[in-house]
């Protein structure tokens, strides 16, 4: 009796003492087709291989390693970047969460005091539906401010004319 086959069957009656019953046979059995197959795979032949197909499968294995190390590495450096974007979307939304809990404390703080001064809030919804009621620009607020002011601002380098 060879090696193999003396080595599987004292796995199966292993197998078959430990787990007893029909669920034990049926895992018993597939363990012991697993077992044989992975004996009678191509590797387990080695011995019959010339040294230039050992060879051969041996830079292949290498070339398999050095994908998978470079993949990994370059879903590391994905993760990163992701990890980094997923930081700078957290501070965005903090940054509208509070300018958001700002202007609505403003807004309730506004509608508080047209309730407590009504002719305040008339004068401003007049101010705001007519255009220059005596002299306001409410109707137009842009109008009095300059929308590119930090570009407007720079005049341009005097020139020297050479007579």
């Amino acid at each position: 009796m060879n090696p193999v086959s003396l080595f599987l069957s004292s796995t199966l009656d292993w197998l078959k003492c430990q787990h007893a019953g029909r669920l034990g046979r049926t895992f018993a059995r597939s363990c012991g087709v697993l077992i044989a197959l992975s004996l009678t795979s191509p590797n387990v032949h080695a011995q019959d291989a010339t040294p230039e197909q050992l060879q051969v499968q041996y830079d292949e294995a290498l070339k398999q390693l050095q994908a998978a190390q470079d993949r990994k590495n370059e879903l590391a450096n994905e993760n990163e970047q992701l990890k980094r974007q997923i930081e700078t979307l957290t501070q965005i939304v903090h940054d509208t969460r509070e300018q958001t809990l700002f202007l609505q404390t403003h807004f309730n703080l506004w509608r508080l005091y047209v309730t407590a001064f009504p002719e305040v809030g008339r004068w401003f919804e007049m101010s705001v539906k007519t255009p220059d009621v005596a002299g306001s620009n409410f109707a137009r607020p842009f109008e009095f401010m300059d929308l590119n002011w930090p570009f407007s601002a720079v005049e341009a380098p005097a020139t020297v004319d050479a007579e």
